[in-house]
């Protein structure tokens, strides 16, 4: 390096420039630092600081502060602006509900929902023309929803009985099902799924093992039939090719072996969730009391369990309101055992996931962490993949549930929230 006596000596109007330059430099950095400060501060005071809360960590909960800015966790500030107190109350990620139908577009049924902290939810079928309702009344200040739109079914098969309350019979194809009775369907049906594309793909098994006898005996009530266990990879290969999820409807264990096998993605009910006669109170066919008669064709194979879990297809639960069947307790130990992923959800008008969940506790069917963290965490992530949900550190939307007492020592405790906050906002709860 040269020293000193070798540099150029700086003189007159060349010495003068370099010295405004300086100064002027000088005044960019300091007006730059002031602007990072001021918006250090002006971040600050636009967070909300979160105390005396026990925050879930997925395992338990504990105790420490939490900070929100523009609807988001963030790392704590000098000085957060606004404080919460949440009084010892246990801090959950908010609930989903992994499989419904009534809590869309429904406003007493959507209220219900918030009420109880569940702001996601997975419509396992509907109405085509629902997609217009759930933009106005879904949405990042309420309940956000997935939708499978009409299912694919055979023709008057499962569900299109459903559809005939609100429907007549020539829209039922293409507004609330869509009837698959072959291969060739597909390509009149696929233009329709990609004109109004859905969430996800929803197709209906129901005793695959007897298809041929239920399509051909008009004695057994369409609840009890579905589609042709043929096509399952077929309609699989085309939701692929749109990037959807497929979820299928099964009845019994034949089914879900054809659906697992088939490559669906989701199961959206447990084998024995609705044996025999469930559905239309037919104990005296002959062919539903065989069934009622029949335990072992709802149970899962260890075999299948593990099939399922190595092709990472999950499992909805949907058992609550009935006494379990006895295939049920057995299922959920088989699925447990080879680590299928479960998510929580109900099935039922009435009711909603937090009911659900505390069924399968107090039933003795799944241990209390297992379903609340199934609830919480699994299920929301699940359904929303791509976003940072079913969390509470720095990064993750800031939605969460604080509950009065401690779900994991009484799951009851899921059924008091005292607050329920939806990026930020509180929606329910002791509003101060």
């Amino acid at each position: 390096m040269p020293d000193a006596s070798s540099l150029p000596v700086v003189r007159g109007p060349a010495r003068r420039i370099a010295s405004v330059l300086g100064v002027l430099t000088l005044a960019v950095v300091l007006g730059e630092a002031a602007r990072a400060a001021n918006d250090a501060a002006e971040a600050a005071a636009a967070t909300t600081a979160y105390h005396g809360g026990l925050w879930y960590d997925g395992e338990r909960f504990v105790p420490r502060p939490a900070y929100v800015r523009d609807g988001m966790f963030v790392e704590p500030p000098d000085a957060p602006g606004a404080t919460v107190d949440l009084e010892g109350g246990f801090v959950l990620p908010a609930f989903a509900e992994g499989h419904h139908h009534t809590v869309l577009c429904e406003p007493g049924r959507i209220k219900s929902f918030i009420d109880a902290g569940v702001l996601y939810a997975a419509i396992m079928n509907a109405r085509v023309s629902s997609r217009a309702c759930q933009a106005k009344m879904h949405g990042a200040d309420g309940i956000e929803v997935v939708s499978a739109l009409a299912g694919l079914t055979a023709t008057d098969a499962h569900p299109a009985q459903i559809g005939r309350y609100f429907l007549d019979a020539d829209e039922i194809d293409g507004e609330w099902v869509h009837y698959v009775d072959a291969a060739r369907d597909l390509d009149r049906v696929w233009p329709r799924i990609a004109a109004q594309p859905p969430d996800l793909v929803k197709i209906y098994l129901s005793y695959s093992e007897d298809h041929a006898r239920l399509r051909d005996d008009e004695s057994i009530a369409a609840w009890y039939r579905g589609l042709d266990p043929a096509l399952v990879p077929a309609i699989v290969r085309r939701a692929r090719t749109m990037d959807l999820r497929v979820a299928a409807h099964v009845m019994s264990a034949q089914d879900f072996e054809v659906a697992v096998d088939g490559g669906v993605d989701i199961v959206a009910h447990l084998p024995g969730f609705a044996p025999g006669a469930a559905f239309t109170d037919e104990p005296d066919h002959p062919y539903l009391a065989a069934l009622s008669d029949d335990p072992a064709r709802y149970r899962i194979t260890p075999a299948a369990a593990r099939r399922a879990a190595a092709r990472g297809v999950v499992v909805v639960t949907t058992v609550s309101g009935a006494p379990p069947a006895p295939a049920i307790a057995a299922n959920l130990r088989a699925l447990r055992e080879a680590h299928v992923t479960l998510l929580i959800g109900s099935d039922r008008g009435e009711f909603h996931s937090v009911d659900e969940a505390v069924f399968l506790v107090e039933q003795g069917l799944m241990p209390a962490a297992e379903v609340v963290r199934a609830l919480s965490v699994t299920t929301p992530r699940f359904l929303f993949p791509d976003r940072a949900v079913g969390r509470l550190d720095a990064g993750a939307e800031a939605t969460f549930v604080v509950l009065r007492g401690d779900p994991l020592v009484a799951i009851a405790n899921l059924r008091d929230p005292r607050r329920v906050v939806k990026r930020g906002v509180t929606l329910a709860g002791d509003i101060r």
